[in-house]
């Protein structure tokens, strides 16, 4: 972000940066608790709850209806799984590299935990 601005608008967008309560470094800050900033707590948890784990999910009956299918059906849904695992391994990467980006661009604890929920949400 900074290596985009030109050199007269990177010592006042600094000094304004500076003052911005959510940027600013909180070294001291390990725990999440208590929660300072109510309005992100709600908007991490209600992307959170957003998308499913798989422990919501009953699976029960996925082998039976596997075994409904023909085998045209299996064989284009068995040929789909590779180039699934692989667009998610490089969804992965990316969601690696926005978490670091999180982790700098937002000293704050919760922030970063609302970023990376809205990130993981694509990588499910």
């Amino acid at each position: 972000m900074g290596s985009l601005r030109n050199g007269t608008e990177r010592g006042l967008l600094h000094e304004e940066e500076k003052e911005e309560p959510i940027l600013m470094e909180q070294s001291q800050r390990f725990c999440m608790f208590p929660i300072r900033y109510p309005q992100i707590w709600e908007m991490y948890k209600k992307a959170q709850a957003s998308f499913w784990t798989a422990e919501e999910i009953d699976l029960f009956l996925d082998f039976q209806h596997w075994e409904t299918l023909s085998e045209s059906e299996k064989h284009f849904k068995g040929g789909m799984m590779p180039g699934l695992t692989f667009s998610n391994e490089l969804i992965s990467i990316d969601e690696g590299l926005r978490c670091d980006f999180a982790c700098q661009l937002y000293s704050l604890l919760q922030k970063q935990l609302l970023y990376m929920a809205k990130i993981s949400s694509h990588c499910a």
